[in-house]
């Protein structure tokens, strides 16, 4: 009986001295939790960002890589479908419904996001107005841009960021007679960055519109060598 006793008493010691390890997430640090962030989905980024204004800040201080994004405005009341594709094969798809929230979501999206391609159909005047008041800018490595209107299309080259590899878009998509060709290709800092590095290699395809290649080459005097 008193062996037991004494067995206790040692082991009631241990326990005494042994550290004590909250494990509650509220409990760990923030720099385990942007780990943990770091390693999640954007479903599960956007559900963590429900929980508390801490992890709302926490998630949004995150950038997230995307293998594609598309973006599609559906109807002139504003809506949005877009489609997110992760590097591990995993999808979010959202209908966005009327234009005031919708491109809310879409400048979260642009602001945290950095995509290999991106896609987007923009065309509905809402939009147009909204793209020029954004004052971000767009990561993306790949961009494709499908039945924009004409006249928003130079606004959206503006807002991507330096690094792009490769624009893609197509005359006869353009659903503006506005569409002002010398000023998509006016603005050569979206083409070639001053700091490439001499040997970079940058290829064009140019259906001739009005003009030549020559005429088109030649708002890159500056830049190319």
């Amino acid at each position: 009986m008193a062996t037991d006793t004494g067995n206790s008493l040692e082991m009631a010691e241990k326990l005494s001295i042994d550290p004590v390890f909250d494990t509650n997430w509220c409990d760990m640090p923030a720099s385990v939790k942007l780990k943990c962030i770091r390693k999640m989905e954007f479903k599960e980024r956007l559900s963590m960002r429900c929980t508390a204004t801490g992890e709302r800040s926490l998630v949004d201080s995150q950038n997230i890589d995307f293998q594609e994004g598309e973006f599609w405005t559906e109807s002139y009341d504003g809506d949005v479908q877009v489609s997110l594709y992760s590097k591990n094969g995993n999808k979010f798809s959202k209908n966005l419904r009327h234009s005031n929230g919708a491109f809310k979501f879409l400048k979260y999206i642009w602001k945290i996001g950095v995509f290999e391609k991106v896609i987007l159909e923009i065309l509905y005047t809402p939009y147009e107005r909204k793209i020029e008041k954004y004052t971000a800018e767009i990561s993306a490595k790949n961009v494709d841009l499908e039945f924009c209107d004409g006249q928003v299309l130079p606004t959206i080259l503006q807002k991507m960021r330096n690094g792009v590899e490769s624009i893609t878009t197509h005359y006869d998509s353009m659903i503006s007679s506005k569409f002002d060709f010398d000023e998509v290709i006016a603005s050569p800092h979206i083409w070639i960055d001053k700091s490439s590095k001499i040997g970079s290699t940058f290829q064009a395809s140019i259906n001739e519109i009005d003009g030549s290649f020559d005429e088109f080459l030649k708002h890159f005097a500056d830049r190319v060598v």
